[in-house]
């Protein structure tokens, strides 16, 4: 709800790339073990994604007593509420999904000398924030090693120790990032 969906007065929306489709089935079916509800999920024609839609007045409702807000969240500078912060589980969760929509695993490549050094990257982008930083907020008492951009809109993940220990604690559910870390891991293989 804090990356890539929705609040209004009388339905919960979260968009996805049509392009995600594995990712969109998984939340999906994530909506219906978490709240027993039906789902729609909705072709949009403006852009390539899809819109997973539930009607349900008492979800929002739910939602917003649990510190999340109806309306646009850009503009009200989303949060990620403290009763997610101060729990280790549910702040993994948390950060898992942000990333899972609204971050990025990417290989930094460059060459020494002749020789070629090349780093996997993981980068969080939000328009929010109070949201960006309470991401680094959760990392950071986590023990990881990240660092804000100048526009204050993209939080990362760099140094490579880092972004093993991502993968392997936090991870991810998000076949797109799947794939391109176990791409990285065999041109890792091949770099050594």
């Amino acid at each position: 709800m804090l990356g890539d969906g929705g609040i209004a007065p009388y339905c919960v929306t979260i968009t996805l790339s049509n392009m995600e489709v594995s990712y969109t089935l998984y939340v999906n079916k994530l909506i219906h073990q978490l709240f027993g509800v039906s789902t729609k999920i909705y072709k949009r024609k403006d852009v390539n994604a899809v819109d997973i839609v539930i009607q349900r007045k008492r979800l929002v409702d739910f939602c917003q007593e649990i510190g999340l807000v109806v309306g646009n969240k850009v503009r009200q500078q989303v949060v990620i509420p403290e009763w997610i912060k101060r729990n280790k589980k549910f702040s993994q969760a948390c950060i898992r999904g942000l990333v899972d929509t609204d971050g990025c695993f990417f290989r930094h490549s460059y060459f020494i000398n002749g020789k070629k050094y090349s780093y996997l990257k993981m980068a969080f982008t939000s328009a929010s924030l109070p949201l960006v930083l309470s991401m680094r907020e959760i990392l950071t008492k986590s023990g990881f090693g990240v660092r804000i951009s100048k526009n204050h809109k993209d939080l990362r993940i760099e140094d490579g120790k880092y972004v093993a220990r991502y993968i392997k604690e936090i991870g991810s559910h998000n076949q797109k990032h799947l794939q391109k870390i176990k791409k990285w891991k065999k041109i890792r293989n091949v770099l050594k």
